[in-house]
């Protein structure tokens, strides 16, 4: 087995590195500012995985300029290194990337800066650019790895919530980033909502489900079409989906007989439903889907009125 090691490092090329200005005053709110970098961080190692899955990045700060708060920073990576390929290969590898990660976190920012606060009419990759037609019917080319805003809705949520102190706080007319020697981003104050609005929210429901062998009772069969037939499962009536097509075949075919009320069908049934980010059942989720029917009908001893 290959010797590894991990390892970070700073990457010293100029399109590497980068800049926030908080334009205004030269101070800022430590809250402010730590929330700001904790998204920032966020974002850029999204980034950074996407490119280069496997990695996370390391968000380095130098010393700040004298005037607006300017934030000078270095991205870097952490790794595992193979002995085989070396450190050096690695190192050649990743500050290849570095440049990468700064140039579609600033796409990632116009990208939300042109949707002002609508999800997007049309999104078409074109080649190595993507076309965003935001939902005004304005258009938009990005660099097509900007693509990942849309694919994840986590970069969405740290850039809502680096903008939202921002958002609030007057005293900071625009913020800009700059990247080497390409034309520096510029968002003005009055389109911070615009940027601490979400438009793309995770969701924070989940689904949970368990498989069941049992028996259930007919309540109302589905003989015409591909609707849900109505059972009895314990003490509820349920409506479920019937993925057994060489079951239903037969039914359609008359090859299956004895549709009665109350009359007991053996299945393996799927149940799902959705809780809460608590892990709580949300009232009303609950999905059935029978998987197979595994035996023949049973009827009751006695028989009630049909379908009731």
């Amino acid at each position: 087995m290959d010797d590894q090691r991990s390892s970070a490092l700073p990457i010293t090329n100029d399109d590497s590195n980068f800049s926030i200005k908080f334009a205004g005053k030269d101070e800022i709110d430590a809250a402010l500012l730590g929330a700001s970098l904790t998204s920032l961080y966020e974002i850029i190692n999204g980034i950074s995985n996407e490119i280069e899955p496997g990695t996370v990045s390391k968000l380095f700060v130098r010393a700040p300029a004298k005037g607006s708060v300017i934030l000078d920073l270095i991205v870097g990576f952490a790794g595992v290194v193979s002995i085989v390929n070396g450190f050096d290969e690695f190192q050649r590898k990743i500050s290849q990337r570095a440049p990468s990660v700064v140039k579609v976190l600033k796409q990632i920012w116009g990208i939300k800066w042109h949707l002002n606060c609508k999800p997007a009419a049309i999104v078409k990759r074109e080649g190595d650019e993507l076309l965003v037609q935001n939902s005004a019917g304005q258009n938009s080319l990005f660099d097509a790895a900007a693509e990942i805003y849309f694919k994840d809705p986590k970069f969405d949520k740290f850039i809502v919530q680096f903008f939202s102190r921002p958002a609030i706080d007057p005293n900071i007319p625009h913020i800009e980033i700059n990247c080497g020697q390409s034309e520096p981003l510029i968002i003005k104050h009055e389109d911070f909502h615009k940027m601490a609005t979400p438009i793309y929210e995770e969701n924070l429901v989940e689904s949970q489900k368990e498989y069941v062998k049992t028996y259930i009772l007919l309540k109302k069969p589905d003989f015409l079409g591909n609707s849900k037939w109505d059972f009895k499962y314990r003490t509820r009536t349920i409506s479920a989906t019937i993925q057994d097509k060489e079951w239903l075949a037969k039914v359609h075919s008359g090859v299956v007989k004895n549709f009665e009320a109350n009359v007991s069908i053996p299945v393996e049934m799927l149940i799902e439903w959705d809780v809460d980010k608590n892990n709580r059942p949300i009232l009303k989720t609950r999905r059935y889907t029978i998987l197979k029917v595994t035996g023949d009908i049973v009827i009751p001893p006695k028989n009630g009125d049909l379908f009731k």
